[in-house]
């Protein structure tokens, strides 16, 4: 990742005057930051030239004022940014934002300041002190991270800690750390991985029923077992599973739209698989995890297309009802299960 390019670089001391750290990836936020603190201050310096401030809250005459002050005792001062609003298309209002003061700072940066940036909203490239940044700064990408990424993090872990994982319990965590079968919460599968290091720290392995056992399923894998219960014919325990994932505080029209994505791959899977395709295959032009396209292969292949096309169509009918008003909500998703399988009852 280039994140860890940059990080390898800061601990070899190559640092830069000026970053930009942009997105919402807390962990990788946290470990930069870590970085930054170890490398350019000792821990006699630390109090006095270190210091945060938020751009939200704070005027930018006093952001500049602190980034060219020089340092005390030391050779480095290190300033962190928060809420960096004015380099995204963000609207903040009451808050001082000088731009010729930022790019005189930028042209010509204090070179005992490391001034960096933080912002969890996309740049705006259209503006000319984010060209300028682009040019001179060295920016950072904390974006939400790919599977491959999660992976490598995951395992970087297990080695550094001697414990063992099998490959359906790692692509198990993986699974339920996923956010839209591109990205990935990272942060929380690695804090997953460390509660699951704690519960097996005698063993030193950590099997499917182990992560079955102790990670919370998120709302897209309940959602799964939903759509099993579905296919299955079993609406006793989908209306089961329906409600408990209400009392859990979800809107009856996400738990459709995540269930209806959710056959719309069934559909994809048994197309494809029609068409010959294999798994990997299908996990590439689909663009997801390959746990996923597992998964669905494994749910999919004793159905129909007819079958799932009708599914399909119904929860489509519903998303419309639903965003029309045409009947409340959580009835109309409730009726339209037991129409699905009338005689099929458990």
């Amino acid at each position: 990742m280039a994140v860890e390019q940059q990080i390898k670089k800061i601990k070899n001391g190559q640092l830069d005057p000026i970053y930009v750290v942009v997105g919402t990836e807390v962990y990788l936020k946290e470990k930069i930051k870590q970085v930054l603190k170890k490398t350019v201050l000792s821990d006699a310096e630390d109090e006095v030239n270190f210091i945060t401030l938020d751009g939200k809250v704070i005027a930018f005459s006093k952001i500049m004022e602190e980034a060219q002050t020089l340092p005390f005792f030391g050779e480095k001062r290190l300033l962190f940014v928060e809420n960096a609003w004015f380099l995204t298309s963000e609207k903040v209002s009451g808050v001082e934002f000088v731009l010729e003061m930022l790019i005189d700072y930028i042209n010509q940066p204090l070179m005992s300041t490391v001034l960096v940036f933080l912002t969890p909203n996309s740049l705006d490239g259209k503006k000319k002190v984010v060209k300028l940044l682009k040019k001179q700064a060295t920016i950072v990408d904390i974006s939400p991270a790919n599977e491959r990424d999660v992976r490598s993090y995951l395992d970087n872990e297990l080695k550094q800690n001697n414990f063992q994982i099998d490959s359906d319990a790692l692509n198990l965590l993986i699974l339920l750390n996923d956010r839209n079968g591109k990205t990935f919460d990272l942060s929380k599968a690695l804090s997953d991985l460390s509660t699951l290091m704690l519960y097996k720290s005698k063993e030193k392995i950590i099997t499917k029923q182990d992560v079955e056992t102790v990670v919370p399923k998120n709302l897209e894998y309940n959602i799964f077992d939903l759509s099993r219960y579905i296919l299955n014919g079993e609406a006793e325990k989908a209306l089961r599973l329906f409600s408990e994932i209400l009392l859990q505080g979800k809107e009856v029209i996400v738990v459709n739209a995540i269930l209806l994505s959710q056959i719309r791959l069934f559909l994809q899977v048994k197309i494809l698989s029609e068409q010959g395709c294999l798994q990997g295959e299908m996990a590439k032009i689909l663009n997801i995890n390959s746990y996923r396209v597992k998964l669905a292969y494994d749910q999919m292949k004793s159905f129909s297309l007819p079958l799932l096309t009708k599914i399909f169509d119904e929860l489509v009918e519903n998303d419309y009802k639903m965003k029309t008003g045409a009947m409340e909500k959580e009835l109309l998703f409730q009726l339209s299960l037991l129409d699905l399988f009338p005689n099929r009852l458990n």
